[in-house]
């Protein structure tokens, strides 16, 4: 994510102040490394965690980047589902950290609203076998179930349909809103589509998700075809 120089200092500061236990290891114009411990305290229902983590929190620095988690001590199974094998977190989609970070990247709150989450799930997992607050799905699913909760749509079919009129077309309130609503977009799907048309970050990752969903429904077809002709 992108953090204007200017604004660099002081969000270390926040950082550290936070959690005094990380230390910067690297700070060039490309990359921002904290290492060290950070300590978890929240509840979840009746469960309530404290334990410190050894972490690495990268930052990519004045790219398009998205910040990633690796886990120092293995704390996290390998068998978890949220978790890749190179020791990287499977914190969220990458359209749901941009979405919340569209009005400025803030390294304290990702942590806090990302990171911090993330291991009281996976400590509620272990103890119960199911998550706190349900599962985000991997994979194709996980995206359209992501932009299902960005555009406030009930089900996948709208979800994609809002998803490919932002990508196709430009913004005209009076048009009719792609929801199938039969409202007028402006008063209808305005303020969940609005940001993908004022902000370039959102708008490429979108422009990259659908993609891949009209790949994924292509092959679904040709499957499909398949199987019938035979």
């Amino acid at each position: 994510m992108i953090i204007p120089q200017q604004c660099i200092g002081k969000q270390i500061t926040e950082v550290l102040q936070s959690y005094p236990d990380l230390y910067i290891v690297e700070n060039t114009d490309e990359l921002l490394l904290f290492r060290g411990s950070i300590l978890v305290f929240c509840s979840v229902d009746d469960f309530t965690l404290r334990k410190k983590y050894n972490v690495e929190l990268f930052i990519p620095l004045g790219d398009e980047d998205l910040p990633y988690v690796i886990d120092c001590d293995k704390s996290i199974k390998r068998s978890y589902p949220h978790i890749y094998q190179n020791g990287r977190f499977c914190l969220e989609t990458d359209i749901s950290v941009r979405y919340r970070f569209a009005n400025g990247f803030s390294i304290k709150e990702w942590v806090e609203e990302f990171v911090e989450p993330y291991f009281i799930s996976y400590e509620y997992y272990v103890l119960y076998g199911q998550f706190p607050c349900g599962e985000r799905s991997h994979n194709v699913e996980g995206v359209l179930q992501s932009y299902q909760d960005i555009f406030n749509t009930d089900d996948y079919e709208k979800t994609y349909d809002v998803a490919r009129f932002v990508r196709d077309h430009p913004y005209r309130g009076h048009t009719s809103c792609p929801c199938g609503s039969g409202k007028r977009l402006r008063h209808c799907h305005r303020k969940q589509v609005w940001p993908f048309y004022n902000n370039d970050s959102l708008k490429k990752q979108l422009l990259k998700d659908v993609g891949i969903l009209e790949e994924q429904l292509h092959e679904y077809q040709k499957r499909n075809y398949s199987r019938a002709a035979k």
